[in-house]
């Protein structure tokens, strides 16, 4: 009888084979369970139709490490630039990450925590053209539950300290001058009006009086004593005329 013999190159290489296979398999595993997403869904990246439009749609999401976000954007009208967290809040892309001008932009999302980013042409980040991302762990964790919804508002009676706005939708709000107080108002002095409507000017002292009354009255007796020397003078001619 004929003996089948083994061999042993096959043996060997059998184990390889199979260590290849496992690890093709973990890979496609891994690579199928990431997710690309589509930021704004078919609205993509543009002027959003309300202000949260893109916080609503990044918190109905779930992003872990591994994935990626798919930016399509009219290059012409906008941009995507990743900013800080400051940025964010205020629009502002002073100290920019990066800055994407050509679409479609693929970010992937190697670790974890959260990421910011902003459209910074015209004022399309105050109309709402700006996202924050969370990125956790893996999908096996367990997902951070949902953030309670926002509180409303307080009245506009309270007052709250307000950081110092960098970003080109944020003005500071300048207080007004205060208006003079009543009692200011009060110690002016009120001029009189008189008579005619106007305000009385100011009384001629006595002084400036009696020097007044002084230049008339010298001037009214030089009158008197050249009006007695013509008279003089015209009866002397009379009387001289009527001897001759």
């Amino acid at each position: 009888m004929f003996q089948l013999k083994r061999n042993p190159f096959v043996l060997s290489f059998s184990p390889l084979i199979l260590l290849l296979l496992l690890s093709l398999f973990f890979l496609s595993s891994s690579s199928s369970s990431a997710t690309q997403f589509t930021v704004g869904d078919s609205s993509g990246w543009a002027i959003p139709p309300y202000p949260s439009f893109y916080t609503n749609w990044s918190k109905s999401q779930s992003f872990k490490v591994g994935d990626s976000l798919e930016f399509n954007f009219n290059a012409k009208f906008y941009n995507l630039v990743q900013v800080s967290e400051y940025e964010y809040e205020y629009c502002s892309s002073l100290n920019a990450v990066r800055l994407f001008n050509k679409s479609p932009a693929i970010i992937p999302l190697s670790k974890r925590g959260k990421f910011f980013f902003i459209c910074n042409i015209s004022n399309y980040c105050c109309s709402g053209q700006k996202i924050a991302i969370s990125v956790h762990e893996s999908s096996s964790q367990t997902p951070p539950s949902p953030s309670p919804s926002p509180s409303p508002p307080p009245p506009a009676s309270a007052t709250s300290p307000s950081s110092p706005p960098i970003g080109p939708c944020c003005t500071v709000a300048t207080s007004p001058s205060p208006s003079p107080s009543e009692s200011s108002i009060n110690s002016m002095p009120s001029p009189s009006s008189n008579g005619n409507g106007g305000y009385n000017s100011p009384e001629p002292s006595t002084r400036d009086v009696g020097e007044k009354s002084i230049g008339v009255s010298l001037q009214q007796a030089t009158n008197f004593s050249f009006s007695v020397k013509n008279l003089f003078s015209m009866f002397a001619t009379l009387l001289a005329f009527l001897i001759v």
